[in-house]
């Protein structure tokens, strides 16, 4: 049985890729130079008063797709430094072998 922490950081997890789409467009009308202040205004609001805050991507920690650790994280094949050394030498990663020299 997982302790009630780590479900619950599971959970916040799975509930930000709910409402993301409303985050990226709000931070679009920030970026864009053409919108004005107010516009960009309304569009903070939004992200600071209705968006949750752990809903941030930045507050939950990138972890290893198959066992969940939390560091040495490579981002590119969602896997800790040592999944992906297991699954590049059974051949489980196309176009990455072993170094040898």
């Amino acid at each position: 049985m997982a302790k009630k922490s780590m479900i619950a950081r599971q959970r916040r997890r799975e509930k930000l890729s709910k409402d993301i789409t409303l985050r990226l467009a709000c931070k679009k009308i920030i970026a864009d130079k053409n919108s004005t202040h107010e516009e960009r205004m309304d569009a903070m609001r939004v992200i600071r008063k209705k968006l949750p805050r752990d809903n941030s991507r930045t507050r939950c920690s990138s972890r290893c797709s198959s066992c969940h650790r939390p560091r040495g994280f490579l981002s590119r094949y969602k896997l800790c430094r040592i999944c992906f050394r297991k699954a590049a030498e059974w051949g489980f990663i196309p176009g990455v072998s072993k170094a040898s020299w």
